[in-house]
């Protein structure tokens, strides 16, 4: 018999018991009475539940598989009788798969022995897994290919295939996995028909062991145990869990053996943690970043630390690890002693109107409200939801789902649990049943706060930093609050601040050395400012594709998650700026960084991207979110504003006058690929991005943050530190955020100065070094930002290319009163064509391709002249220049009106009163025909215009006073000498620092 009843014969009758073969097992004849009768005595059970195991032999409902327990419900045993029946569930399958026959034929494999003189490429990815000297001392058993074999040969199995044996308690090997690329992987098994034996440093039957050691992979326990003996433990035991079922092996008998546990999951962790309690074990957790000092894995970190040095770290975690408590037994109180569990089923005892006792069976399962969650969205919504798990009589956890507080009363969530949670029939019994769920959900339900976003929030009175799955303070982590986010945001994750980040401080500063420091000193502190506030500007980094421009982004990007690289950022132009204003709204305090903003597709695309970038622009800058009115008029949706530091990049970038003042534009052209130590230098960064390196130092940063949250943050920051270098730095610039951007990122720089001053990573010398760059950086970028904005300026723009155009000959003026050529022809579009000698006039002539558009004369006989200008001609002129340098000008009547406000007022234009233009007689005319058109002084671009040819010149960098680096700790001033330093010439950057002043004219203008 199968089902129901092998798993009580097997739980009953172990091989010393069994029966002798004359026993009436199989002969049912002995027994009277009908089927019924007959499975009741058989068995030993109830009616009832003779009954379910006749209707499911019938094949009325589903066969039952073994448990596999896999993903299970986290608090899904909280009771002990839950916690035996999927113990003994455990037991009853890692029995049967153990005796099933094995059908792989490992004469084709060739043990590869430890003395093997060859360099083979087993021996090769071993080495490089940091797993050479765990074959060495006998922890490992490998095999390869034996190529000579005549017989079987598996298929699509390399010749350099690592193939690793798992032993038994017995020390026989009885299962073959081959890892095809990484030993982090899941593994193939050869031949083993489903089964997954777990990997095991020695007999788990030891009595004499005093601890059991517990993790995820095969190869990851090999290290472990490496580590351990070389640390010099004793009495202990590892498993390696193989992905394909991650179930600790509880065959044996733990009790009173202290396990500790590293899983990946918190459900996984509260999975084994029962199991192991059920067994009797002590369970103690080990910290989930106990490998990113070295990397990801412990493979990793064995090879990154050696043997010695992590078994000493994972001997001193162990130590500090605090056994967890046995949970709680359900509430018995008896005002609601009515309830009960029973067989695995909620029943309800009570007594009828006659004083009879009576037994209610009220569902086929038991269920627990797991977490009582309030979900709060980035626009501040609130979500009731419950986490809701259960077990099937029989002990198959029945998987967790979600339900909203306000739906759980109608309990008709029970469909999602299909034809295996069944309610029994009757009146009110579904009432009872949710009353019998809340009753013994008391003790474990856990109350959880979610947050739909990152970054800083108040929790308990103190600041708590929100990442994926936790919440980091000035003492650790917490997982009482943390950020549940969409998938494309869920890579921002960073660990639990390590006791001493020295190192990945100084990892994280060194990333100036690679790029020039007009690159790397505001990306550096853009990543730094997030977490202090929300900056009020936006940096567009523009560059050539190709030279590694989006990976060294990536790399900063990755201080707030080792998952972030150059092939996967928060976003990118390729979605809609709805969906990226959104995605910023969410990531709060974080660096967010969006990818590949170019024009060079249609027209319409082109102003769609357009659009997207002005909105998340003045989003940024202004603070305000985007309101939405529901289609009733009833209802008004906000989303929020960009909560983080955004960077933008991209080959070319179009910015009006008021996008670019609120925006830290910086152009490199650098090749940071160029020469083999350059590209060195990037690969060993990208290295330690991955590795998690600049997550720690982030990590760190955060924790020293909260614990000067109220002095460093929000608008304290730019009161304490903004606003007296904005003093320095004003008066320049073309606009007056100007002075405050880059006021903002000096600041910072101050902040993170003393953040490493303060924990030792940087010494003084280190320090006034890098303030004199940070110094100098943000000089340079208020001379490039004043060109920036003159050029992003319709009206200067529109003067800058009349002035270019006239001077390469491209159009040129006419004398107003007899057409030919007009006073100082050649500042006028004219070409000395012959003559000039004594006593011979000069003759003048205009380009072949050049084209009048306009008239120079003087109104006013004692006056200075005009242009007089054509409308038509000279708009089509200078737009088609515009159009070559990726500009784009308004339309004409907008443009003549903005060179009105701008040089009207002080003469440099003449208008007739309510119009842009002036009536003028021209050649050719009658006298009493007049034209209207634009008048310009000659000298129309002295202030505004640009009087050098488009895209040559250099800025001027304003002197602004003396910067000295004053640490925003009082207790860490009296370091620092009171005479204030001056700028001085950058000595320390690896690259020449470029003047965006001397760059194509067409990267900054619209």
């Amino acid at each position: 018999m199968t089902g129901l009843m092998e798993e009580k014969r097997l739980a009953e009758v172990s091989p010393e018991t069994a029966p002798p073969a004359q026993s009436h097992e199989d002969d049912l004849s002995v027994f009277d009475g009908d089927a019924l009768d007959v499975v009741q005595k058989a068995l030993g059970v109830s009616p009832r539940q003779a009954l379910l195991e006749l209707v499911r032999l019938a094949g009325m409902t589903e066969q039952p598989v073994a448990a596999t327990l896999l993903n299970p419900p986290a608090n899904s045993v909280s009771s002990s009788g839950n916690a035996a029946t999927l113990l003994e569930t455990a037991r009853k399958k890692q029995r049967r798969t153990a005796q099933k026959p094995r059908k792989f034929d490992a004469r084709c494999l060739e043990e590869l022995g430890v003395l093997t003189p060859e360099d083979t490429p087993q021996r090769q990815s071993l080495t490089e897994w940091g797993l050479w000297g765990s074959v060495l001392n006998g922890d490992l058993a490998i095999y390869r290919r034996d190529l000579l074999h005549e017989g079987y040969k598996p298929r699509n199995l390399p010749d350099d295939a690592v193939i690793v044996g798992i032993r038994d308690n017995e020390g026989k090997t009885v299962a073959y996995k081959f890892f095809p690329d990484r030993p982090s992987g899941d593994g193939i098994y050869l031949g083993q028909d489903g089964w997954s034996p777990a990997w095991r440093s020695g007999d788990l039957r030891n009595t004499a062991l005093e601890s059991e050691w517990i993790v995820m992979g095969e190869l990851e326990g090999a290290a472990l145990h490496t580590a351990l003996l070389a640390a010099g433990a004793e009495h202990f035991a590892v498993q390696g869990l193989p992905a394909q079922y991650p179930v600790p092996e509880c065959l044996h008998d733990p009790t009173g053996r202290r396990v500790y546990l590293h899983s990946q999951t918190g459900e996984q962790q509260q999975e084994w943690t029962t199991l192991l309690q059920a067994a009797g074990a002590r369970v103690h957790v080990l910290p989930a970043d106990i490998w990113n000092v070295g990397g990801a894995t412990a493979c990793d970190s064995l090879r990154f630390l050696g043997a010695v040095e992590l078994g000493r770290r994972l001997l001193s975690a162990a130590d500090h690890a605090e056994e967890l408590a046995l949970p709680e037994a359900p509430v018995t109180s008896p005002l609601f002693s009515e309830y009960a569990e029973e067989n695995g089923c909620f029943v309800r005892h009570y007594e009828d109107s006659k004083g009879r006792q009576k037994t209610d069976c009220l569902s086929t399962f038991t269920a627990r409200i797991e977490k009582d969650v309030k979900r709060t969205d980035h626009r501040g919504q609130v979500i009731h939801e419950f986490y809701i798990s259960g077990v099937t009589a029989n002990g198959q956890p029945l998987p967790g789902i979600v339900v909203p507080a306000r739906e759980f009363k109608g309990m008709n969530w029970l469909a999602d649990w299909g034809s295996r949670a069944v309610v029994m029939a009757g009146p009110g019994r579904l009432d009872h049943l949710r009353t019998a769920i809340q009753l013994f959900s008391r003790a474990a339900v856990q109350e959880t706060v979610v947050y739909q976003r990152t970054g800083w929030t108040q929790w308990e009175g103190q600041p708590v930093f929100l990442v994926q799955g936790q919440a980091l303070t000035q003492n650790g982590a917490i997982q009482t609050v943390q950020a549940d986010l969409f998938a494309e945001l869920a890579d921002y994750t960073l660990p639990v601040p390590a006791a001493d980040s020295t190192e990945a401080i100084r990892k994280s500063f060194a990333l100036t050395k690679i790029a020039p420091d007009h690159l790397s000193f505001p990306l550096l502190a853009m990543t730094y400012r997030a977490v202090l506030g929300t900056p009020r500007y936006l940096m567009l980094i523009v560059g050539t594709s190709g030279h590694g421009k989006t990976a060294y982004i990536s790399q900063f990007q990755a201080h707030f998650g080792q998952a972030w690289n150059a092939d996967r950022l928060p976003s990118s132009w390729l979605s809609t700026g709805m969906s990226i204003l959104e995605q910023a709204s969410i990531a709060k305090n974080v660096l967010f960084a969006v990818n590949d903003v170019k024009f060079n597709a249609s027209i319409r695309e082109n102003e769609q991207i357009k659009a997207g970038l002005n909105r998340l622009i003045n989003a940024v800058g202004d603070r305000k979110g985007r309101s939405r009115m529901n289609r009733n008029a009833t209802k008004v949706s906000t989303t929020p504003p960009p909560g983080g530091a955004v960077i933008v990049s991209g080959e070319s970038a179009l910015l009006p006058f008021s996008d670019a003042a609120r925006t830290v534009l910086i152009q490199d052209e650098t090749n940071l690929l160029a020469s083999p130590e350059s590209s060195s230098a990037f690969q060993e960064a990208t290295r330690l991005a991955s590795y998690g390196v600049y997550a720690t130092s982030m990590a760190a940063f955060i924790q020293w943050v909260a614990r000067h949250h109220a002095a460093l943050t929000d608008e304290a920051f730019r009161t304490n530190f903004v606003y007296p270098l904005r003093e320095k730095l004003s008066g320049a610039g073309g606009h007056a955020r100007i002075p405050d951007n880059l006021a903002d990122l000096l600041a910072c720089w101050q902040v993170m100065l003393t953040w490493a001053l303060d924990t030792g990573a940087l010494h003084i010398e280190d320090i006034q070094r890098y303030w004199q760059r940070a110094v100098n950086t943000v000089l340079q970028l208020q001379g490039s930002q004043s060109v920036v904005l003159r050029h992003a300026d319709p009206a200067a723009a529109f003067l800058t290319f009349l002035a270019s155009l006239l001077r390469s000959k491209d159009v040129y003026l006419v004398d107003q009163a007899h057409g030919g050529p007009p006073e100082r022809p050649d500042r006028w579009g004219w070409t000395v064509a012959g003559g000039g000698n004594e006593g011979q006039e000069t003759l003048w002539a205009t380009s072949r391709n050049g084209n009048p558009v306009g008239y120079l004369g003087r109104p006013d006989p004692d006056g200075p002249c005009y242009l007089m200008l054509d409308r038509a001609q000279v708009y089509k002129a200078v737009s088609r220049l515009a159009e070559q340098n990726q500009a784009q000008l308004p339309d004409p009547n907008t443009l003549w009106s903005l060179l009105k406000e701008r040089l009207a007022e002080d003469g440099r234009m003449l208008c007739e009163p309510g119009k842009t233009t002036h009536r003028r007689s021209i050649p050719g005319s009658h006298r009493a025909e007049r034209v209207s058109l634009v008048n310009l002084r000659e000298d129309f671009a002295a202030e505004d215009g640009d009087d050098r040819d488009v895209g040559t010149g250099t800025a001027k960098t304003p002197l602004c006073g003396d910067f000295p680096f004053v640490p925003v700790l009082p207790e860490l001033v009296a370091l620092f000498p009171s005479n204030p330093g001056t700028p001085q010439k950058n000595t320390e950057s690896e690259a020449p620092p470029a003047n965006p002043g001397d760059r194509p004219f067409r990267q900054y203008l619209i």
